[in-house]
């Protein structure tokens, strides 16, 4: 988490997100050989109350497409639809 200026805007920044570790055995003892992140969502929110945020077409822009279609995609057929779903 952080705060920032976003267009000027003062602004609560949240990345969320996992890791997956892969761990072994080796020589007797346990370790940690992988890390994987896993991406799940940001969220933007003005910090003041009632402040509307609207980013520039020109910053819209540098992120791909796809991610405006997550929140409504399905994961599988006989599941329900989940923000986070990347497929």
């Amino acid at each position: 988490m952080q705060r920032g200026e976003v267009d000027g805007v003062l602004c609560d920044v949240a990345c969320t997100g996992r890791f997956y570790d892969f761990m072994e055995q080796r020589d007797g003892r346990w370790g940690m050989v992988l890390r994987q992140p896993i991406y799940e969502k940001d969220r933007l929110d003005p910090v003041e109350q009632g402040v509307e945020l609207a980013l520039a077409e020109e910053t819209l822009a540098q992120f791909p497409r796809a991610t405006a279609t997550w929140p409504t995609c399905r994961c599988r057929p006989d599941t329900r639809s989940r923000p986070t779903c990347p497929a």
